[in-house]
Parts: C-alpha cells; structure tokens; sequence
C-alpha cells in the first residue's frame, strides 16, 4: 500500500512535473514567438515612427538610456519593495527583481514571473497617449513615440506652434512676408525683408514689398564714373569713383582748381585737377610769383615775389633780397647800405666816410668813399697809414712811421713829409699793399711774381693774391703752371688779339700799340692797353665807363646798351656813350654818324635786361645800336672790358623770341675800373 502511495506520488510528481513542462515548453514556445513578434513589430514600428518633438516641454512621459532617467534602485528593508525612479521622471519601462530595466511592455506582457514587483504608473506600458493626451491643448495631437527610447508627446496641428500643451496660431504658415524671412512671437509674427524690398506695416500687419529699381536708368551717371548705385525706400544714392563727387544726385568730376586754391587769377598760369595717382591740384605760376608752399606741409599757392623787380637796387650793391608774404628785405653787398625811401628799402652806396674814419678835421683834408674801400689825403704832417684793415691820417712823416718796415729789412727812408721812398735791406725787396710801399722778404714775392730782376714792384691784394709789374724786357705769362714776369715784349703775349683783327702789334717799352684790320677797331681796355675788336662787339666799353654802363648786348652787326640811373646816352664826338645826365632827355638824335659815314644810330628805349652773360628777360625792339660795316676802314674806340679772345668776344645773335621779349643772346659784363688813390705820390 505505502509502495503504491510512493509510486502514485512518484506517477503524479512525474505528471505534474510532465504537465509543468509541457506548460512551461508551451510558455517558452510562446513567448519565443512572442518575443520574435514582439522585436519584428518593433522594427517595424521604429522605421514608422515619428521623429523626436523640436520642443522638450512636448513630452508627456518619456523613458531615456542615455541620461539614465530610471535612477539608481535601493533596497528597502520595509520588506521585499523596491524604490523606482523619482515621480519627476517618467520611466516607462518594467521593473525587474533586482532592479534592472526590462523591454517596453506591449499587452500587459513580459519575461517576468509573477513575484516581480511593477511600478505603478509606468509599468505594461503604460505611457502612452490614451493615459496622457488630455496633457495636450485642443489644437494639438498626441504623438506615441514606440520605441525604446520613446515616449508620448504633444504636437501642434497644421497652422499652429507651440509645445503642443499650448498651441497659437502659425501666422507665418500663410507667408505674410513674402520675399522676407517671417519669425513667429507671442504676439504674432515679425517680417524681415531683403535689400531689395521695404517693410510695409497695414493695420499692424506686416508684409515686404519689393522697392523700385532707382538705379536701373543710371541716375548717377556712366560706370567710369560710379563706384555704386544704392536704391533706397523711396530714392537711390551714389557712390562715386575717386576723383568724382556727388553733385545734383549724379557723379561729377571734382573741380579741386574751382575753389582757387593757387591763389588770385593775377599769379596763377594754371591749375589742374589731377585724379591719378591720387587726387589733387597742381598750380604753374606766372612770371613774377613762386610757387610756394604753405605750412600745412602739402597745399601749394602762387605768391608774389617781391623781389622779382628787383627793388633793393642795382646788382652791384645787393647781395640778396628775400621775398616774404606782404613785402621783402634787402642784404646789401659790401660797399652797400640799406636807405629805407618811402617805406621801401633800397641798396645804394654806402658812404664810408660819413663817420670821419680818416680822423679830426685838423689832420683830414679829404676822404674818397669808393665800393668797400676808403682812401685818406691827409694834412701837412700826416701820413695816410693803414692798420689792422683800416686807413687813418696818423701825425709824423712816413718815415717817422716806420713806412718802409722795420729796421732789419730798410736801409734808408727818404721823403718830402708826404711821399716817400724805400731802400731795402739784402734779402728784402719792395712790396706794395694798401697802396703803401715797405720792404718785404725778397723770397715771398719771388715765389709769386718772379725773380727780383724782373719784378718792378709786387703788389699784396686784400685777397690774399698777388698784383705783378714786370721791369722793362719782361712780361707777364704762366710758365710751368706759375704766372709771373719772364723775359720778353709786351707783344709776344698777343695782347691785341685774334691774328685775323690785328694787322700788327708794336711794342714800346712797358706797353704796346695795335694797328688793326680792316673791319676791326682798336678800343681801349680799362688798364690802359689796346685791344682789336669786332666793331659789334662789348670789348673795349664801347658805351662808355664801366661806372655808367648797365650792361652790353653784343649783336650780329650791332651792340645794344643800358645806361646805370643818372646816366644816359650822350653823344661825344662820333660815339654814343652813358654819361651824367645833363637833360631829361630819353630819346636820341638819329642823325649824329661815324667818322667814316658808314656808322648809324637807331632811336628807341632800352628796358630792363638781366647782366653777368645769362639770358635776357627783355628790351624793348628799337633798343639804342651802333653799327658798323665789316669792309669799312679801321676805327679806334675806348673803355672796354678786359682783353678776351675775338672768338669769344663775338656773342650769339637774338633768337627767334626777339618780338616776344625773350632773348637767347648773351650779355657781357662790363667790370669796374679800380679807383686811383687819392694819397700822395710814392716815389720808385
């Protein structure tokens, strides 16, 4: 009996145990294919279903792997409970023993036996859009996101936006904007438009509307001139190209010359505008003002040169004269002075001795004032001595003043109480400097002049240089690069020029005569001796002295003059020369001829001409000439310049600007003629 009990026992466990099997197989089978289902309709679902809302605050409920929204579990001691994710997370999935996360729960299915503990509100699925969709506003939709990380959502019907739990109206669903880009607000939209269009607000309704095209036509002008065209709401605007500004709503060339910034017409020859490199003007000025720059540094104006009519005087006395901006200053040459005469200043000649530099009244009889220099002529008893660069009238005889030098270099002194001679020592010889003779180191002048027996005296310039006069026998020339006094007549020096002018040159002692050619004139020079020249020529101041001559114009058959102030063309036997002025006199007699008849004189005034054999600024046609035919029989003139070569001598003929004033023939100076002294004689 107990047998058959164990084996009714062992038969029902095997039963049981062949039933629970079977079941279990039977739960398995199942929920395999279950699962296979399950995962099919997943991926199924996932290829179908909606992508995430653009708004977090759409979800209703939601589970997430990726920020681990289930939490961390802890066992409670309270008995077998397990404490799920916090309420402010919605973790949709099932709870495990353990507390591990299962699969999302279709049907109120899953893998679990029954002693597993679910959460109460999410488990089985239980977020979805059935429990949560009354969440949403009334124009919106519940979207159930299936998947594993899904959840449910809210979603705003067409024409509307929002989170879905409160929805407005998508007024930029009906374009009101047009071209421009329309954005959504809490009051209802705003319009953005291009450049090519304006906002258009109606009734607080906005809307682009396109703006007219202003620049289509080329208001502002051709491309070689505008750089843009900008349309505007209701007008356009230019942009121009350099060089180009906006005048009258087009692009019009910059006149920089408009505003005459070279300064007032009476200066300016012209100004430009110039537009390359950069932009800017660029002025020419007229005769008599310079361009000048201001002191910004970069703008430029014609200013007028004061000193441009030359207003401080004759050459010879003006060293400078400076322009500035309302008149000018004169830096008088030496032998100058400034005289301010009616306001304006003037060079003339400065009176050397209106401070008596010679001494008292009681040993002066004269002072001669002439260029830089003064002379003395002192009283019976005085001797002119010159010390320290200045002459005086000093008491006592030149001997009793050591005239001659000291007592190592003179021998004897010998005068009359006013001149004097000089017997040197050996080794010394006569000298002569300021016009006083003494007695010198004999080498000195050796080494400058020559030996002693060629030199008949050696005078020492205030230069520095020496003046030589050779003894009878011995002339002057440059041997071995050194010019002094050397064996032979004044003639072996060709001193009456040119083989083709002189017929022939006659020595006489200290001197020499020329006898000239045919076509040809002997003239003086200022140092006494003569000179064969061109009859059209300067050489010789055929006008006259060098004191009253202005300057010479050397023509091809003619030579034209200008008188110095106070001088003027007088008539002294068959010649015209400046002298004094005795009349007002400004024209001339015509009919006065040469000595051969063949001579004329022409009637005109002579204007201002620029000296020292530059370019000329200008004369007047019909200047006073004197002419001479080339076959005509020798003449013989006085004063002229220092003897040149006859090649030289004959200058360029005028150019071809003779009428316009503007010269290209050359002017020649005429040099002033030393004054003699005024002191007593000195005896050889």
């Amino acid at each position: 009996m107990k047998a058959n009990r164990i084996w009714c026992f062992f038969a029902w466990r095997m039963v049981v145990r062949a039933s629970f099997l079977k079941e279990m197989d039977s739960i398995f089978v199942s929920a395999i294919r279950q699962n296979v289902q399950h995962t099919h309709s997943a991926l199924l679902a996932k290829l179908k279903e909606p992508p995430d809302p653009d708004d977090e605050n759409s979800w209703l409920c939601r589970i997430s792997k990726k920020y681990d929204a289930c939490g961390s579990r802890e066992y409670s001691d309270k008995g077998l409970k397990w404490t799920f994710c916090p309420e402010d997370f919605c973790c949709s999935k099932t709870a495990r023993f353990y507390g591990s996360c299962g699969s999302w729960c279709h049907d109120n299915w899953a893998l679990c036996s029954s002693s597993i503990i679910y959460h109460d509100e999410y488990s089985y699925g239980k977020c979805n859009c059935k429990r949560f969709q009354e969440n949403c506003d009334v124009n919106a939709i519940c979207v159930h996101a299936n998947r594993e990380d899904g959840g449910a959502y809210c979603q705003c019907k067409e024409g509307y936006w929002g989170d879905g739990k409160s929805c407005k109206i998508d007024f930029c669903q009906l374009q009101p904007c047009g071209a421009g880009t329309c954005t959504r607000t809490d009051e209802g939209y705003k319009c953005d438009c291009p450049e090519t269009h304006k906002l258009i607000v109606v009734e607080d309704k906005e809307t682009c509307k396109a703006k007219p095209d202003f620049c289509a036509e080329e208001p502002c002008g051709p491309p070689s001139m505008v750089e843009n065209c900008v349309n505007t709401d209701d007008s356009y605007e230019c942009v121009c190209k350099q060089g180009y500004e906006v005048r009258n709503g087009r692009c019009e060339e910059i006149d920089l010359c408009a505003d005459k910034p070279c300064g007032p017409d009476e200066g300016v020859h012209e100004c430009v505008t110039e537009r390359q490199p950069k932009l800017r003007y660029r002025c020419t000025c007229k005769a008599g003002f310079d361009l000048t720059t201001l002191p910004d540094g970069v703008s430029q104006k014609c200013l007028k040169n004061f000193c441009y009519e030359e207003p401080c005087g004759t050459r010879d006395l003006v060293e400078s004269c400076k322009s500035k901006a309302y008149g000018y200053s004169c830096l008088c040459a030496a032998g100058a002075m400034v005289q301010v005469i009616n306001g304006k200043e003037k060079c003339i000649k400065a009176d050397l001795c209106r401070n008596d530099p010679c001494g008292p009244e009681t040993a002066v009889i004269r002072c001669y004032s002439h260029g830089t220099s003064y002379r003395c002529l002192c009283k019976a008893g005085y001797t002119e001595v010159f010390v320290n660069g200045k002459s005086s009238c000093q008491k006592g005889d030149p001997c009793t003043l050591n005239m001659c030098g000291g007592n190592e270099a003179v021998q004897e002194c010998t005068t009359d109480g006013t001149a004097y001679g000089c017997t040197c020592k050996p080794g010394y010889s006569i000298a002569i400097k300021h016009g006083q003779k003494f007695c010198n180191p004999e080498e000195e002048c050796a080494s400058h002049c020559g030996s002693a027996a060629a030199v008949k005296s050696c005078e020492i310039l205030d230069s520095g240089g020496y003046q030589c006069t050779c003894n009878p026998g011995y002339v002057m020339r440059y041997s071995d690069y050194v010019k002094g006094c050397v064996e032979g007549n004044q003639c072996s020096l060709n001193p009456c020029g040119e083989q083709e002018a002189v017929q022939r040159c006659i020595p006489e002692g200290d001197t020499y005569d020329c006898e000239c050619n045919p076509g040809f004139v002997k003239r003086v020079l200022p140092d006494g001796n003569f000179i064969c020249a061109d009859p059209a020529s300067c050489v010789g101041n055929p006008c006259g002295s060098s004191d009253a001559v202005d300057a010479c114009i050397a023509g091809t058959s003619t030579y034209t003059y200008r008188c110095k102030d106070g001088y003027t063309p007088q008539s002294i036997g068959s010649k015209l020369q400046c002298l004094p002025e005795s009349t007002d006199q400004t024209d001339f007699d015509s009919k006065h001829k040469p000595e051969d008849n063949k001579g004329r004189y022409s009637k005109g005034t002579i204007a201002l001409v620029v000296v020292g054999c530059v370019a000329l600024l200008g004369i007047i046609a019909g200047g006073i000439s004197y002419a001479r035919n080339r076959g005509g029989e020798r003449d013989d003139e006085d004063l002229a310049p220092p003897p040149r070569s006859t090649r030289e001598r004959r200058l360029s003929s005028m150019g071809e600007g003779f009428e316009n004033a503007s010269w290209a023939s050359s002017v020649c100076m005429i040099p002033s003629a030393p004054a003699p002294p005024p002191s007593g004689g000195i005896w050889s």
